[in-house]
């Protein structure tokens, strides 16, 4: 086997490593959150490079949640919704939101994938799904 191709293999592996380890972090993350509150079912966020930024580069990056699952109906922006889900919640969201849009943006693309939804569940499994964001 080449060097080039040995390396390859290597690089790969360490890459599926760090990107299952990555999840299993945030899963984490999430547990303690569902755990605070048994109506919280589910959360989404999307992540991607933008395909046109008005001249300026399109850089990947995690947005914040965009919905939630919170006793049986859809909440929009659940970080940001006092009247939707209780503010305790709200302010774990918001700090779980904030982790994933600053220290672990660089990584994201690695763990989760790039122009893709994520809905972690309650259940502790992720749905990642390919986002049209036109």
């Amino acid at each position: 086997m080449s060097k080039l191709k040995a390396l390859t293999d290597q690089l790969g592996a360490v890459k599926e490593k760090a990107s299952a380890e990555g999840q299993d972090a945030i899963k984490g993350e999430f547990a303690e959150i569902f755990a605070a509150d048994p109506l919280l079912e589910s959360v989404t966020w999307e992540q991607y490079a933008p395909y046109f930024n008005d001249g300026d580069a399109c850089v990947f990056r995690v947005h914040d949640f965009c919905s939630a699952q919170y006793n049986g109906e859809e909440v929009e922006e659940p970080a940001y919704s006092g009247d939707s889900i209780p503010k305790p919640i709200a302010k774990l969201l918001l700090d779980l939101q904030d982790s994933l849009n600053g220290s672990m943006e660089p990584y994201m693309a690695d763990i989760f994938g790039d122009d893709v939804r994520i809905t972690a569940h309650r259940d502790g499994r992720f749905d990642i799904d390919d986002c049209d964001h036109d």
